[in-house]
């Protein structure tokens, strides 16, 4: 139930300022958030401290680059991705997997 609260909300409204097409397809997307969020993150750890750029989530993953960035957004602000603070290709971030800790 919480889940399908915060994937209805929009990380990237700051952005687009409440526009409705924006908006629409926030809600549209909301139910495939969490399995494109899994998805990435995979590629996250199969990519280990290497690390992932919003180019590559694109191309490797065949999403669409919206889609992608604000699941990468999200993936941050969960505290999963991290920056690693160096970039590649035309000054993409490049993103690393955040591990668990064991104990």
């Amino acid at each position: 139930m919480i889940n399908e609260l915060i994937d209805q909300v929009d990380i990237t409204l700051r952005k687009h300022g409440g526009n409705s097409a924006s908006n629409d397809a926030n809600l549209r997307i909301a139910a495939s958030k969490e399995t494109m969020r899994s998805e990435i993150y995979k590629f996250a750890i199969l990519n280990g401290t290497f690390g992932i750029t919003l180019h590559e989530v694109v191309s490797h993953l065949k999403m669409p680059i919206q889609s992608a960035s604000a699941r990468l957004s999200e993936l941050k602000r969960d505290g999963v991705l991290e920056p690693k603070g160096d970039e590649r290709r035309g000054n993409a971030a490049v993103l690393v997997p955040v591990y668990a800790e064991v104990r």
